[in-house]
């Protein structure tokens, strides 16, 4: 099963156990947007650079041991 298709729940507990990387995720869900919205027309506008950026941000944070959001 690809990350895309898996919960919050899963992604989540890999996410805390080092199995993926929230740049991972993210490149994933940005190629799903590339590869589907021209079809489905959801987003108006991606900014694939902030979206790397801030998940570059969470990673170091999440193994420097920082408190994150509950959905980081």
């Amino acid at each position: 099963m690809s990350l895309i298709q898996q919960t919050a729940v899963d992604l989540l507990d890999q996410l805390s156990a080092g199995e993926t990387s929230s740049v991972e995720l993210t490149r994933g869900y940005l190629r799903q947007i590339d590869q589907q919205d021209t079809r489905i027309g959801a987003f108006l506008a991606t900014d694939a650079n902030a979206a790397l950026a801030r998940a570059e941000e969470i990673d170091s944070r999440r193994a420097a041991g920082q408190p994150l959001g509950r959905l980081a």
